[in-house]
């Protein structure tokens, strides 16, 4: 088999919290920072799709260095 079909593994490190919650609404706001542990480098977010698309993001550069 061939090495390069195998996908290598990411670390990352999520600190999550619920900041202020809407009172009419009583959505509450997620923010954070998103760490891959392997080489530190590191964003914040201040929505959950932003955790998401950062996850995948730093998942996919990691590949692409491979």
């Amino acid at each position: 088999m061939n090495k390069n079909q195998y996908n290598r593994s990411n670390l990352f490190l999520v600190r999550l919290w619920a900041g202020n919650t809407d009172s009419d609404s009583g959505k509450v706001e997620w923010g954070g920072k998103v760490q891959r542990v392997v080489d530190g480098e590191s964003h914040q977010f201040s929505n959950l799709q932003e955790l998401a698309n950062l996850l995948e993001a730093l998942a996919s550069t990691n590949q692409k260095k491979q």
